[in-house]
């Protein structure tokens, strides 16, 4: 009889820890939120920033080289898009002429926000994104990144 007892009662408890559980997991989901709290993707301040749509980084990298000759003396020059699932802003910043920096902030699908920065040879650099979709020119100091959530 003890045992009966006993079996019972660990049966119960199973059954109510299989529940909880079962619970708890339901209530994890696969939420992915579209903004994240305090890394929210926004452009550099002070930039004119003109919409590109969906387009491939080529394509982004010739509408930021329009955007700069149509903003002509602007110091800060933006354009903002999609590509491969991720939306970004790619600005030209001219407002220090002895060292432009292009800038990329991006956002995954996945909520990830990162900075990316160029430092100098900013039409170099356009060209070479022109044709190879990135700014990372092999003779180049690479691009410095770092994520905005930090």
């Amino acid at each position: 009889m003890k045992i009966a007892k006993a079996l019972a009662f660990l049966l119960l408890a199973s059954l109510v820890l299989f529940g909880f559980g079962k619970f708890f997991v339901s209530q994890l989901g696969n939420a992915q939120p579209d903004e994240v709290a305090g890394a929210i993707l926004a452009p550099l301040p002070d930039v004119i920033v003109e919409e590109a749509g969906k387009v491939s980084t080529f394509e982004a990298a010739a509408a930021l080289t329009s955007a700069l000759q149509r903003q002509g003396s602007q110091p800060r020059v933006g354009i903002h898009f999609w590509s491969e699932g991720r939306e970004l802003y790619w600005v030209a910043d001219r407002s220090d002429p002895a060292a432009p920096v292009l800038v990329e902030r991006a956002a995954s699908p996945r909520g990830t926000r990162l900075e990316t920065r160029w430092i100098g040879k900013l039409e170099m650099r356009l060209a070479w994104a022109r044709q190879h979709g990135s700014f990372d020119v092999p003779t180049l100091p690479p691009g410095e990144s770092r994520n905005l959530y930090h």
